[in-house]
């Protein structure tokens, strides 16, 4: 066994695990400092690293698109929708009951597509 050479390839394993390292942690600190949002640097780095075929890519985009969608299409409107029937009936009104809990069913469902984003990015199916 020649201890000079494995001293060497171990060093330069240990270079690139550490230069590796500092780059994950400085390239999204670069990229923020420019001013770019946390999914414009998310969009950057995943075509710095050529992770647009991964499926569980797909799985969180379309989660995010989901989620944006109830979030700004379905619970705002619905909320606005509930305070006007607030504003005009009361709270008590039979109505806005009801429409309190379809938009808490609708959060729920909202809930559940950011969880399954989180264990999508978490553990990476299919990678």
């Amino acid at each position: 066994m020649d201890y000079r050479t494995t001293f060497i390839i171990g060093l330069g394993f240990f270079t690139v695990a550490l230069v590796w390292s500092i780059y994950n942690v400085a390239v999204p600190l670069y990229l923020d400092d420019l001013g770019l949002s946390g999914l414009l640097v998310g969009v950057v780095m995943t075509f710095m690293y050529d992770l647009w075929g991964e499926p569980w890519i797909w799985i969180a985009v379309a989660g995010f698109l989901a989620s944006s969608f109830i979030g700004g299409g379905l619970i705002s409107k619905r909320a606005k929708a509930l305070e006007a029937l607030v504003a005009s009936n009361g709270p008590a009104d039979p109505g806005v009951r009801g429409g309190l809990q379809r938009l808490l069913a609708v959060s729920r469902i909202d809930l559940v597509i950011l969880i399954i984003v989180i264990w999508d990015m978490v553990y990476k199916p299919f990678a």
